[in-house]
């Protein structure tokens, strides 16, 4: 079995990226070949279907590869399908169900990426999020006088680049006075909330000069 789906390198192109009208309609000729040999087809209803399908194949069918055409009918034989694979029979519809039926079961038994591996930006992605996020912060909370939830990384993201220059004693006050103001612990987070805080104070000496955190990025 294996050796009706071997490929060369159009095979695994979609129809529509195949280079020349010519080259399709060869591999449109070859599919149904292969469909006969693989279905065992037989008879005038046969061919008349088949007469059929493939100019539909080379007209319609531009997304499927040879490939993708061979391995779909090759799980559809043999069972792996959740259609009942019938001998000498082939039609349009049939077609399309085994292509969507097996297009399903791809998806379904793709392996996933891990999220990390989705999401992994590369260093210049993330030192330009860092810096939209500092700006974001910043214009935030001139227009609007608030500091977000998620403002302590901003904190940290210029404390790594030493723009911060708060002493530890004046570190030590802001926690102490977070803790003071929420007992129990601002839900765990009292030292993102001091963080906070101190960012707050930074803007305001920024703002209170005329400045821009743009000017220090």
């Amino acid at each position: 079995m294996s050796d009706l789906i071997k490929t060369d390198a159009s095979d695994v192109m979609p129809f529509k990226a195949l280079p020349s009208e010519e080259l399709r309609t060869k591999k449109v000729l070859e599919i149904g070949i292969w469909l006969d040999r693989m279905l065992s087809l037989s008879g005038d209803q046969s061919v008349k279907r088949l007469e059929v399908l493939l100019p539909m194949i080379k007209d319609h069918a531009w997304s499927y590869s040879t490939k993708e055409i061979k391995e779909a009918f090759t799980a559809y034989v043999t069972g792996k399908l959740a259609i009942e694979p019938r001998d000498n029979y082939l039609s349009v519809i049939l077609f399309n169900k085994v292509m969507n039926l097996y297009r399903d079961s791809m998806k379904i038994h793709k392996p996933k990426q891990k999220m990390s591996e989705e999401l992994k930006l590369t260093d210049e992605e993330m030192k330009m999020n860092a810096y939209l996020n500092c700006i974001h912060s910043f214009d935030n909370y001139k227009s609007k006088g608030i500091m977000d939830r998620s403002d302590w990384a901003v904190y940290d993201e210029l404390d790594s680049r030493r723009l911060l220059n708060f002493t530890k004693e004046e570190k030590k006050t802001a926690h102490a006075i977070t803790v003071e103001k929420n007992p129990e612990g601002f839900d765990g987070l009292w030292i993102e909330k001091s963080k906070i805080a101190l960012l707050e104070r930074f803007y305001l000496g920024l703002i209170a000069k005329g400045r821009h955190i743009k000017e220090l990025l």
